[in-house]
């Protein structure tokens, strides 16, 4: 715990959620729905229907969208630039 002003105060740590609409918004402006299509499996079309909250995924299909990010972003990390 660090002091301020006689004050403890305890580290914290936070896990950020998004919602499947609020994630393909927010990340939309860097990853393009087309480029979504290509880690997940999931027709860009669809995707849109997500973003805009036209239709909700089922679970399996948030699974499907996760489980491509954390992979895409797992073969990002091993990239090394020369």
């Amino acid at each position: 715990m660090e002091e301020a002003a006689g004050r403890k105060f305890p580290e914290l740590e936070f896990d950020f959620a998004y919602d499947t609409e609020s994630f393909l918004r927010y990340y939309g402006n860097v990853l393009t729905l087309t480029g979504l299509q290509k880690i997940t499996g999931i027709n860009h079309k669809q995707l849109s229907h997500y973003a805009t909250g036209k239709c909700r995924p089922s679970q399996k299909t948030v699974n499907r969208i996760q489980d491509g990010v954390r992979q895409f972003a797992e073969r990002l990390c091993q990239v090394r630039l020369i």
